[in-house]
């Protein structure tokens, strides 16, 4: 709280002990935008289906810039030509490890955004799109990453591909930026102007735990 109140901006902040349960939050439930940090649930979700045996991860997807190319993150719109198909796997990836917003376009496409919302609420998620809009909270964003961790335990053929990927993301700021570079993270970073978000999981040695930090109006440079 000292540390926020000397910095320009709205935070909140959710961080969760994973060997203890201990939890605490500040400004935890205030509605910010979420960017890229909502692609954790939107992955979940497919994993959740190829678990369940409703969805192939070896289905293949044909990129269609009319209805799928987007700016921002990712190399899909630079590299992809029409027509070019990706698998369900590959598209995961590239949306969690490069945080590409053409295979986020693509995946909500095809599982659909409200299946998507309501698996948000199914995991306990509080503030899902209101309004249409991409916003979450802290606490909700370290809610859908324990529930990844949680998934991959039941289900590790799947599960821990998934949480590999969150740990091999091409992104090195957020979470991971102070910390040793043996310690293991494995995180989901979003941004827009003025907005700077990371989750993820801080595989800390006999101490892991789940750390959200959300903002908005921090200035012109998410740095």
């Amino acid at each position: 709280q000292e540390y926020i109140q000397t910095q320009p901006g709205v935070f909140g902040v959710y961080f969760w002990d994973l060997t203890t349960g201990g939890h605490f939050g500040i400004n935890e439930k205030e509605p910010l935008p979420a960017a890229s940090s909502i692609k954790i649930p939107v992955a979940l979700y497919l994993y959740q289906q190829a678990a369940e045996k409703k969805i192939s991860l070896d289905e293949k997807m044909a990129y269609n810039p009319d209805t799928d190319w987007s700016g921002g993150a990712g190399t899909i719109r630079w590299n992809a030509a029409p027509g070019q198909t990706f698998t369900l796997r590959e598209l995961a990836q590239k949306l969690i490890r490069e945080s590409d917003n053409v295979a986020w376009k693509m995946l909500y496409r095809r599982l659909g955004k409200d299946n998507i919302a309501a698996f948000m609420k199914e995991l306990g998620g509080k503030t899902v799109f209101p309004g249409g809009e991409n916003y979450s909270t802290a606490e909700d964003l370290a809610l859908y990453t324990r529930a990844a961790l949680e998934f991959a335990h039941r289900n590790p053929d799947v599960g821990w591909i998934f949480i590999d990927d969150l740990v091999h993301s091409i992104y090195k700021d957020g979470l991971p930026a102070y910390l040793p570079a043996d310690i293991k993270v494995g995180h989901k970073v979003g941004a827009l102007p003025a907005v700077a978000n990371d989750v993820g999981i801080v595989f800390l040695p006999n101490r892991p735990y789940v750390l959200s930090v959300m903002t908005k109006d921090v200035g012109a440079s998410e740095d």
